[in-house]
Formats: C-alpha cells, structure tokens, sequence
C-alpha cells in the first residue's frame, strides 16, 4: 500500500535510468582514427623566386607530413577524402588546417595502404603551396611561392606509412556524463526511501 511512496519515480524511469547507466560504463572510450605519414625524397631542383632568388636546401629540403582520416583506406579507385587534421612541411614552412586548405585524392592497395595520391596544399591560402603526386606512373614533389622560388624532385614518389590512434568519442563521453548524474538521482531515491522506513519505525 506504500508503493507509490516508497518510490518516487516509476519503475519504468527506474529499470530505464539503471539500465542506461549500465550501459555508460560499459561503453568504449575511443574511437580509432588512421594517421598516413609521409616522407618525400629530396629536391634536386632548384628556381628562381619573382626578384630572382633561388631557393635551395637548407632550409627547403623535402616534403614529410601527415594526415588522420576517421578510418583506413580501404578501397582501390580514386577518391578525394576527408581529412580530420593535417600537418606537412618542405623543412622550412609548416602548413596545418590552421593556415592552409587542403585538397586530397587517394587510392588504395586494397590493404589499407596509399597506392596512388594527389595532395594540394596550400594553394592560395598558405605562405607556400605543397604539392606531392604519384598518379598514372608519374611522380612530383614540389614546393613554391612568388617569394621563395620553386624546389621539386620528379619520378621519385615518397613513402607512406600508417597507424591506428585512439581518440576521445564525445557522444561517449556525454553518456558516460548522463550515467553519473543517473547514479546521484538513484542514490538520491534510495535516501528517500531509507528516511520513510526510518519515520515508520
């Protein structure tokens, strides 16, 4: 005759907040994201800038950098992709998505490795544009802007790597939240419960 006292909430909120809070602390913390590196070979060519300095090596020496994308390459045609952050460098100047755009095509080898790319960045956004292509059996690396002169290196395409990261997946984090403040709304149930036996006796 005390039930509808002895529980404030319904037992469906009751069964459903237990059951989510459950659910919160077995969730996975992290995601896996894909990180491609690259190692470019050295430049072997040298131009001239708009007033007629050559750029050179040091301090413009090979492009190296990477890229995270949300899951590995796993398919053979091109594609353009979307990349969650970057960060590439001919030694000298350091683009990132803070300073520069980007545009990527990519294919694969089946195996989760880059096979043929296009990488464009730069472009008229950043101090200097970079660009490393290996496609249809030819290869360029290069760097350049009106101020610094041109450097590249032809027919030797770089080295691609890869490795799996963790990351932080928000939506988990905010369950994991809503689990805890579930938990402090069971505890604050289970003392009202407690504080009407303790009236009762």
């Amino acid at each position: 005759m005390y039930e509808s006292q002895l529980f404030p909430v319904s037992r469906l909120t009751y069964w459903s907040s237990l059951a989510l809070l459950a659910t919160a602390l077995v969730a996975p913390l992290t995601r896996a994201d894909t990180v491609y590196t690259y190692t470019g070979n050295p430049f072997e060519n040298f131009g001239p800038s708009l007033s007629g300095t050559i750029a050179a090596c040091p301090p413009i020496c090979f492009i190296s950098g990477f890229m995270v994308l949300a899951s590995p390459i796993d398919f053979t045609d091109f594609r353009s992709v979307q990349v969650l952050s970057f960060s590439f460098t001919d030694q000298n100047t350091v683009l990132t998505s803070s300073n520069a755009d980007i545009f990527i095509g990519v294919a694969g080898d089946g195996f989760g490795n880059i096979a043929q790319w296009n990488l464009d960045i730069g472009e008229g956004t950043g101090p200097v544009q970079l660009e490393t292509i290996n496609f249809m059996g030819g290869s360029t690396d290069s760097s350049g802007a009106p101020s610094q002169g041109l450097a590249f290196v032809a027919g030797k395409p770089g080295v691609w790597t890869s490795s799996t990261v963790a990351t932080p997946e928000p939506s988990v984090l905010t369950l994991q939240v809503l689990g805890l403040i579930l938990a402090c709304l069971c505890a604050r149930t289970a003392g009202r419960v407690g504080k009407i036996f303790a009236s009762r006796t």
